[in-house]
């Protein structure tokens, strides 16, 4: 009987503390505080354009930089679903965000859903993972204890002369309005 005792429970520590493990990893990805600092190349006063886009010319912007990538973006009542698979195909994920404007014309994209091969889990941990398993352009910052991801658009659209930054979002309203700043000498 003892036997068979010790042979439970070493099965069950091989299954649980591996389970334990990583799910204390995932844990610390999900809260470990993140900070944004924004590059701020641009200046708001050395304003070179104004433009503004409408919900479908901002969404065919998205799919062509989106093009060859496992990812798609389309905008619904006030929030952005991004979705993608990962490489090998075993993982779908699905973020409803919401965009948020910064004063210095970045964006803030708070998750309000998200749900990995078809269930749905808690944005920390949605955002914990693809932090771990995914590199992203410098300008885009993943922060899984705020449930949100930072887009620095300054340092994302800087050519070296100019940049742009977001004047206002509104996706329900069809309202997408950019300037083009000059960049920092540097």
């Amino acid at each position: 009987m003892k036997k068979h005792k010790v042979l439970w429970l070493s099965i069950a520590g091989i299954i649980l503390v591996p389970a334990l493990i990583v799910g204390g990893y995932t844990a610390y990805l999900a809260l470990a505080p993140t900070k944004t600092e924004f590059q701020g190349t641009a200046h708001a006063n050395k304003v070179l354009s104004q433009s503004s886009l409408t919900k479908d010319q901002f969404n065919e912007l998205v799919q062509k930089h989106l093009a060859n990538t496992n990812y798609a973006v389309k905008l619904s009542g006030n929030n952005v679903v991004a979705s993608g698979t990962a490489m090998d195909g075993n993982v779908s994920a699905k973020l409803t965000m919401t965009p948020t404007v910064t004063k210095d014309g970045n964006v803030i994209m708070s998750v309000k859903k998200a749900v990995v091969n078809g269930t749905t889990v808690p944005g920390q941990v949605a955002l914990g993972y693809l932090k771990k398993i995914t590199t992203l352009p410098a300008g885009v910052t993943v922060q899984p204890d705020k449930s949100q991801i930072a887009l620095d658009v300054n340092r994302l659209t800087d050519d070296g002369t100019s940049a742009y930054k977001v004047d206002q979002i509104n996706i329900a309203k069809g309202i997408f309005n950019f300037s083009e700043v000059a960049s920092d000498a540097q």
